[in-house]
């Protein structure tokens, strides 16, 4: 267990302050006994000034207690989430495919909460209702067994009351929490899509739905604080009866003079130090259950094994020129539902391999292998000769650079967006892979330029916008492999344009693989591969497939076709090219 050292403290201050406050009810009853009963006034000064004393130190012992005790729970908090993070990076695409990541917030803020208080507060809280129990009950018939055999069996009635009281309690408050979070969530989609809201005019179909949600926290809160200010005061009178009942049977001895004053003051002291732990014992032990149920989710999460893992004796891979080939290859997501089948492929370095077919046929699943998110099924994946599951995945991934049609920016400047993959990036390193990702123009509109700080997932840019700043990021990696997945479907065909021919330029020797829709995007390829049903059904050049009637020459006849001959007939009768699309 790490922390140990705090750990002991917390242990030990506990241990120190709760002894020294059961001291302190037979400290009354010597100050009672000794020195008010016999008018001892020096004896009674002696006694109070004792009780103080001891009173001071258990309240220095019981602050040390509860700091030890936050240190510990902090700090094992910390490593908790820490530990998490860490093992979700590692995760395949495969577990984060699965995943939602409200589960995971859940895990890491409030099942951490209730484990990092588990190995300190519960733990202590448990031990110090034994303790008590052991320690105050033997005091109690040392100083009146028969009043101690009487009063005993008021403890039992007040745990069957607080049992009964946590049970309708506690889950009325969870429900609420439950129903908070729910009002949490619609409020989160009605901003996060309050641009579909608009479009659709459903904005009183979105607000009777908050308004439900939020007539029902009301109701369950009403709920559980009416059965809260019901039962506890309920508890309460029970305590006082008891101690009521035992100061009357207490009464009778002390009238007999079987039982001195103070030693009955101390009883009582002691008995109500019993009926704190007694109400609390069920609420501990639920919450023990709790943070055990809490334990185990986490945990779980811990002993997830991503099925992609460097094996057992995996190399660094060197540099590399970019030779990628696939070999018979076969991936499915699924057992016996194969997404790829019998994949075989030659990019040369400094190549453009472009991916065109329908949607879901397997392009990007395909881009995915080459980096080792996914581990195929058969065959093999090679980079230069190395499989790629014979290497390390970091020096794999180092040799790589992606941006994806939907790209994740950060709540950071522009500059710093660009950067993220390189940290140490120069400026002008930052601005000349903004200008080949045809990006700089719209940077240097702002006033801040490449200091302008954008929104959580780039909000203030526009599609286009977010699609060109993710490709500079990838793009000032300088990577001998790059992969694009639709990386520009956002973006206007001019502007599309101007992108691909800087990249002949700005990554002239690095090999290139294109996952596009446009052929206008991928007409100058050296390889075009068509994937149909997980299958590379057609290959070649764009001059060839076009040759073909197959699903390459169909997109080209709907897309390029007759914007080529309206083209052709411009350019013979002296007419210049209309602009672009809009960038949206």
């Amino acid at each position: 267990m790490r922390h140990r050292g705090f750990a002991s403290l917390a242990y030990g201050a506990w241990l120190v302050s709760t002894v020294l406050s059961l001291v302190t009810p037979t400290l009354f009853k010597e100050v009672i006994d000794n020195g008010l009963t016999p008018g001892d006034l020096l004896y009674v000064g002696i006694m109070s000034g004792a009780i103080v004393a001891v009173s001071l130190l258990a309240a220095l012992f019981l602050f040390g207690k509860a700091f030890f005790t936050a240190v510990v729970s902090q700090k094992t908090g910390y490593d908790l989430r820490s530990r998490l993070y860490d093992h979700l990076q590692h995760l395949s695409f495969g577990f984060h495919d699965k995943i939602q990541a409200g589960e995971m917030i859940s895990v890491a803020l409030s099942d951490i909460e209730l484990v990092q208080g588990f190995g300190t507060q519960a733990i202590i809280n448990m031990l110090d209702t034994f303790l008590r129990y052991a320690i105050v009950l033997g005091i109690m018939f040392w100083l009146s067994g028969e009043l101690a055999i009487w009063s005993l069996p008021l403890l039992p009635v007040l745990g069957v009351i607080s049992w009964f009281y946590n049970k309708r309690v506690r889950p009325a408050f969870r429900w609420v929490r439950q129903q908070r979070e729910r009002v949490v969530v619609a409020l989160e989609e009605a901003i996060n899509g309050a641009r579909v809201v608009k479009a659709f005019v459903r904005e009183s179909h979105e607000q009777a739905k908050f308004e439900k949600e939020g007539r029902e926290l009301v109701r369950l809160m009403m709920r559980a604080v009416n059965v809260n200010a019901t039962l506890g005061p309920a508890m309460n009178m029970v305590s006082v009866l008891g101690i009521v009942i035992v100061l009357w049977l207490g009464g009778r001895l002390v009238i007999s003079g079987d039982l001195s004053l103070g030693a009955l003051v101390a009883f009582v002291a002691y008995f109500q130090m019993l009926v704190g732990p007694t109400q609390q014992l069920p609420g501990i032990m639920d919450s023990i259950a709790t943070s055990i149920t809490s334990g185990e989710r986490f945990y779980g999460v811990l002993d997830t094994r991503s099925p992609v893992r460097d094996q057992t004796g995996a190399h660094e891979l060197p540099p590399v020129q970019g030779r990628v080939v696939f070999q018979d290859v076969t991936f499915e997501y699924e057992r016996g539902y194969a997404v790829l089948h019998d994949i075989n492929l030659e990019a040369e370095p400094g190549k453009m391999v472009a991916v065109v077919g329908p949607t879901g046929s397997g392009k990007t699943t395909l881009l995915y292998l080459i980096g080792r998110f996914y581990d195929v099924r058969d065959g093999s994946v090679k980079i230069d000769g190395h499989d790629v599951r014979d290497v390390t995945q970091d020096s794999l991934r180092g040799q790589i650079g992606i941006a994806l049609q939907e790209p994740m920016l950060f709540a950071d400047t522009m500059a710093n967006n660009i950067a993220y993959g390189r940290p140490d990036a120069t400026m002008d390193e930052i601005v000349a892979a903004a200008k080949a990702a045809q990006a700089h123009d719209f940077i240097t509109a702002f006033p801040d330029g490449y200091q302008h700080r954008i929104g959580e997932r780039g909000a203030g840019l526009s599609g286009g916008q977010r699609q060109r700043t993710a490709l500079a990021r990838t793009l000032l990696l300088k990577r001998p492999i790059i992969m694009l997945d639709d990386a520009t479907a956002s973006v206007d065909t001019e502007t599309e344009f101007r992108i691909y021919e800087g990249l002949k330029e700005y990554a002239r020797n690095c090999t290139k693989f294109v996952v596009a829709q446009r052929v206008s995007t991928i007409k100058d390829a050296d390889l075009i591969l068509v994937v149909e049903d997980g299958r590379i059904v057609d290959r070649g050049t764009h001059e060839e497939l076009v040759q073909r009637a197959g699903f390459y020459a169909r997109i080209y006849d709907i897309q390029l076709k007759d914007q080529e001959r309206m083209a052709a007939m411009a350019r013979e009768a002296g007419w210049g090219a209309g602009p672009g699309d809009a960038d949206g």
